[in-house]
């Protein structure tokens, strides 16, 4: 059979695997399942939208980042002596005791606990995936069941998974509750893995989470640690971590950022009384403005205490509430220039749901605002939308929209494929 001679696409020729036998069935594993925020991310990079560089770009509103403080912590990093850089700098370290006594300070000032943490306590990483990843490394063997309330932050599943080999399992948290988590429920699921001879290893809490922007009280927190102590019949109690630097777990912060974040932290006049109270009064601003702008044109907004992200329902936006009408949706903010989370891909068993960064610059948000699905405006037809679609000046092409699947198990694998005319769905404006 004659090979196909159709052109790659960039994003093809970047995401295509190496042939099999070059890496382990587990690498093989993990490169079949992608995750899709990342994918979208790589995909948008060179397009995004600047005021000044590139203002027909895309409006990154998808990935969780913060705008609101960049130039003053430039200007701090970019002052006097933050960095100074010693021989030390130069070989391995095991964790910089100046960065862990730094955290350890910081953590004790603001949390105010009731025994000073201390800096042996701690093991520092490079993200919360590298932490993830090593905490299922060193308390996970393949098979043991890892529970977490979704929706939730996607990479948890590649996280605790990849390596270890753990089943990840979602407890839904019911749209009709308000997304709470469900302590009942959250028994009834631990006792039924356990009857069918699985060992419910961890539960894995985001707080604040994500996406929902909820915190966690302190009477819910003690309420889930007594489940989880009394969760295993040969009292092995599972989900609760205590460290003291015993694990087998690695310490990739590099020395010289370790320095540079230590000065940062124990800059107290600085940390404590200028970026802090800055930072959260800019992200109350930001917050008020985006959730004015989005339930202005008919969306709702679960109400955010915390994070930097808004979980905003455009049900009302559906032809009919499915997972393809909202991955339809999100394809049509794409071909508008914003791009958005659409739910089922942190989770969410309910259609509909978007998570949407709004930590950016103001200029930033404005133009999100502007975009014609963001607008008040309404769509009344889909002619109407195909037209604006196909005159918008920011079209994306080639873009894939991967598969639906909403479970907590990584999307089914499919070829990529050519997006530059998806099925569109019909908007029209909640009365």
């Amino acid at each position: 059979m004659a090979a196909s001679t159709t052109p790659k696409s960039c994003f093809e020729k970047v995401l295509s695997p190496p042939p099999p036998f070059f890496i382990s069935q587990r690498a093989q594993g993990t490169l079949a399942f992608p995750t899709f925020s990342s994918q979208l991310a790589d995909q948008l990079f060179d397009n995004l939208y600047d005021r000044d560089s590139n203002p027909k770009g895309v409006v990154q509103l998808s990935n969780s980042i913060n705008q609101l403080m960049e130039e003053e912590v430039l200007a701090r990093v970019n002052q006097g002596h933050t960095l100074t850089l010693t021989p030390q700098h130069q070989y391995y370290s095991p964790g910089l005791l100046e960065l862990r006594m730094a955290v350890a300070n910081f953590l004790t000032r603001h949390h105010k606990p009731s025994q000073a943490i201390s800096p042996d306590n701690l093991i520092l990483m490079n993200g919360v995936t590298a932490c993830c990843d090593a905490l299922s490394h060193a308390l996970c063997d393949p098979g043991d069941v890892v529970l977490t309330p979704t929706p939730v932050y996607a990479r948890v599943y590649s996280n605790f998974r990849d390596r270890s080999g753990a089943t990840v399992v979602p407890l839904p948290c019911p749209e009709t509750d308000n997304f709470a988590l469900q302590e009942g429920a959250m028994e009834s699921l631990i006792k039924k893995h356990m009857e069918g001879g699985q060992r419910v290893r961890v539960c894995v809490l985001l707080h604040p989470h994500n996406p929902l922007g909820r915190i966690y009280s302190t009477q819910e927190l003690q309420n889930i640690l007594k489940l989880c102590a009394q969760s295993d019949p040969h009292h092995q109690p599972m989900g609760v971590v205590v460290l003291r630097n015993t694990l087998p777990l690695p310490t990739p912060v590099r020395p010289s950022h370790s320095t540079l974040l230590a000065t940062l932290l124990n800059d107290v006049e600085w940390c404590d009384d200028f970026y802090i109270p800055t930072n959260k009064e800019r992200l109350a601003a930001s917050y008020k403005k985006a959730r004015e702008c989005l339930e202005a044109c008919g969306a709702k907004v679960h109400r955010s205490v915390a994070g930097n992200f808004l979980w905003v329902n455009f049900q009302a936006f559906l032809d009919e509430c499915t997972e393809q009408c909202e991955i339809d949706l999100f394809m049509a903010f794409l071909k508008g220039g914003v791009s958005i989370l659409p739910g089922q891909k942190l989770y969410c068993a309910h259609p509909g749901w978007y998570r949407i960064v709004y930590s950016v610059r103001d200029d930033v948000l404005e133009e999100a605002a502007a975009a014609p699905f963001v607008a008040a405006a309404p769509f009344e037809t889909d002619a109407h939308l195909a037209a604006t679609l196909a005159s918008d000046r920011r079209a994306l092409h080639h873009f894939s929209a991967p598969s639906s699947d909403a479970r907590l198990r990584p999307p089914r694998p499919s070829p990529l494929q050519r997006a530059s005319t998806p099925r569109s769905p019909q908007l029209r404006h909640p009365s």
